[in-house]
């Protein structure tokens, strides 16, 4: 149970109704959860509309139930936490548009969560002259580290999540040969050079890659190539829809690898487009499970039961998505609570200063935020194992150095 769960505030919030109040607005869609009077206002750029739209409930799901634990917890110093969510589409121009509402809206937020490496890299400039810290718990793209004093990211970027990929690929499933279909975007483009580096380090051999433009739902040409390189695994770089209907291309074309991917692969339409053909597909996130106890992270036994109680779905049907969005508020409440309890003003710089120096344990554990706008978390290698998604093996920091 959470810090605060005991009192008659704490009790209470588990009988409240958690409402979500839809607006429209000029830049899209816009949700306002938790909103009262009296409140702490925080943003998020979220895809609701569009392919990835699937990506932008769950998340919007995640931030909903932190927001209602912080608020009947206490909230920031005795005020409610309230979360304007506006929709980014996926788009870098379209998240500027709604940045730039977000910023004109009545106290602009001051931490906005965001996601997607275009859309996230397309803000920044503006995120960094207004001194907006920028939370980002989903784009795993390594392009994202160090653009700014103000872009903060709060999932482990994809080069370790493909070291380890790579490797576990390599020592357990014996793979040899590697190719990859990527996004033809700054995260695709990125994520595929950290694989060809780590298989030409661990001794595999990389035979080609194909792109494919974002969005794009037709992909056969593009497999239909790589199927004739014969490679014994294909990383698909990929989000939301684009995940399962590769996979369903690829088994229409009786092609059957070993199928990897990056954190977003966990996604319920990779499993429900893609169907037995995700079975067994291996992927890299961030881990809920503490390698040296062997157990569950606090934090993450909580998200699971009360996500399973509102949505009506078991553990391994639960995206990291909805995980990174709960953990990611709740790291801000937390970071917000310590900035008011000092005295100082809620700000941006003040909010990025004491996340820096932070202690905080969250459904990964413990996080440690590096100079670079980094964070060091346990990261796990998944699978796809009877249509729900399971850890099969998590690492340490000093684990990951330590592959060769």
């Amino acid at each position: 149970m959470l810090k605060g769960s005991k009192s008659g505030r704490g009790r209470a919030w588990l009988q409240r109704a958690f409402s979500v109040a839809v607006l429209a607005a000029a830049t899209g869609l816009v949700v306002q959860a938790g909103a009262q009077a009296a409140t702490i206002k925080m943003g998020a750029l979220l895809p609701l509309t569009g392919n990835d739209a699937v990506t932008g409930e769950v998340e919007t799901n995640g931030i909903n139930l932190a927001v209602k634990d912080i608020n009947g917890s206490g909230g920031i110093s005795g005020r409610d936490l309230h979360a304007e969510i506006a929709d980014m589409a996926a788009n870098p121009r379209t998240a500027v548009s709604a940045f730039q509402f977000l910023l004109r809206s009545e106290d602009n937020p001051q931490v906005v969560l965001t996601g997607f490496s275009s859309p996230t890299l397309a803000i920044t400039p503006r995120a960094t002259s207004e001194k907006v810290l920028l939370l980002n718990p989903w784009a795993d793209s390594p392009v994202l580290e160090g653009k700014s004093k103000y872009l903060v990211n709060v999932i482990p970027l994809g080069d370790l999540q493909a070291k380890v990929l790579v490797h576990y690929a390599i020592a357990e499933k014996g793979s040899k040969t590697f190719a990859a279909i990527y996004r033809n975007d700054d995260y695709g483009r990125s994520i595929d050079k950290e694989i060809r580096k780590f298989v030409a380090a661990f001794g595999g051999k990389y035979v080609g890659g194909e792109s494919f433009n974002p969005g794009e739902m037709q992909v056969k040409a593009q497999l239909t190539k790589i199927r004739a390189l014969k490679p014994d695994a294909v990383y698909v770089i990929s989000f939301g829809n684009e995940t399962g209907t590769i996979l369903k291309q690829a088994a229409d074309l009786d092609m059957h690898p070993q199928w990897l991917g990056p954190a977003p692969f966990e996604n319920p339409n990779t499993i429900k487009i893609g169907g037995g053909e995700s079975e067994g597909a291996l992927y890299v996130s961030p881990s809920t499970i503490d390698p040296a106890s062997g157990q569950e992270f606090e934090m993450a036994k909580h998200f699971y039961a009360e996500y399973s109680k509102a949505h009506g779905l078991a553990a391994g049907q639960i995206p990291n998505t909805a995980l990174s969005a709960y953990n990611a508020t709740m790291l801000v409440g937390h970071v917000m609570n310590e900035v008011s309890k000092s005295g100082q003003p809620l700000t941006g710089s003040n909010i990025r200063e004491r996340l820096m120096k932070t202690k905080f344990v969250g459904v990964y554990g413990p996080m440690d935020f590096q100079p670079n706008g980094t964070v060091i978390e346990p990261l796990a290698v998944k699978t796809v194992k009877n249509g729900k998604f399971t850890i099969l093996k998590s690492f340490t920091l000093s684990q990951i150095e330590a592959l060769k």
